[in-house]
């Protein structure tokens, strides 16, 4: 596995890609969609201790992740640069 994320280009992606629900993935996958400028709907993510802290986690920091009734996530992060992190 890589330790970073490089993004080249500037053409914009969309589509969607069925993933297993595994956990390592689950959790990379909430944190990468935060890059997004829109709504990103994360479907058979699993419903364990470390993704609700992770979702829980995101939610301080501003972003609106939440849980649908269908148990998809969805996530919408708000507008670039306007995440604040309390550091006391």
């Amino acid at each position: 596995m890589k330790d970073c994320l490089i993004i080249e280009g500037g053409h914009p992606l969309n589509g969607r890609v069925r993933v297993s629900g595994a956990k390592n993935a689950g959790l990379v996958l909430l944190v990468a969609s935060t890059l997004s400028d829109g709504e990103t709907i994360l479907d058979n993510m699993p419903r364990i201790r470390d993704v609700e802290v992770m979702v829980q986690i995101l939610n301080e920091l501003g972003v609106n992740a939440r849980w649908n009734e269908d148990g998809s996530l969805s996530i919408c992060p708000p507008p670039a640069g306007s995440m604040k992190v309390k550091t006391s």
